[in-house]
């Protein structure tokens, strides 16, 4: 008994199939590079992830305020964006991946609601440590 086998031929029109194709044929090698260049890759991403980072949150800082809304601190590396109504923790629990840059781009998204601010490191790790910046506690 002998069988039969047919193979059937699709033309697609180059027109119609080059952009999927084009799409396809980078996503594959942009993943094979990054297999046999790790180091490459991971340096590639972690500059793209600060450069990102540091955009919005200059974005978000010129907005609500060059300085800390407690103490006046003026260096923009210890200031931070804190969450008004405490909720940062359960807020970033509901995040998946990039957790920072998440929230600095829903921030801006949302055309910088009312519900964030800028505290320096010390007052914002005031607020968590004893729920009130220590700058406020009086002796």
């Amino acid at each position: 008994m002998h069988r039969l086998y047919f193979t059937y031929i699709v033309v697609i029109p180059h027109n119609i199939m080059s952009e999927e194709f084009k799409k396809y044929n980078k996503n594959q090698k942009t993943l094979e590079w990054q297999k046999n260049n790790p180091d490459k890759a991971n340096a590639k991403a972690s500059r793209w992830y600060n450069k990102h980072k540091k955009e919005m949150f200059d974005k978000i800082i010129n907005h609500y305020g060059n300085t800390c809304n407690c103490c006046g601190e003026k260096e923009i590396k210890f200031l931070t964006v804190d969450h008004i109504n405490n909720n940062g923790a359960a807020y970033r629990r509901n995040i998946i991946g990039h957790k920072t840059l998440k929230t600095y781009k829903e921030i801006i998204e949302k055309n910088f609601p009312d519900e964030y601010q800028i505290l320096c490191w010390n007052c914002n790790s005031g607020r968590n440590h004893y729920k009130i910046c220590p700058h406020k506690i009086t002796s």
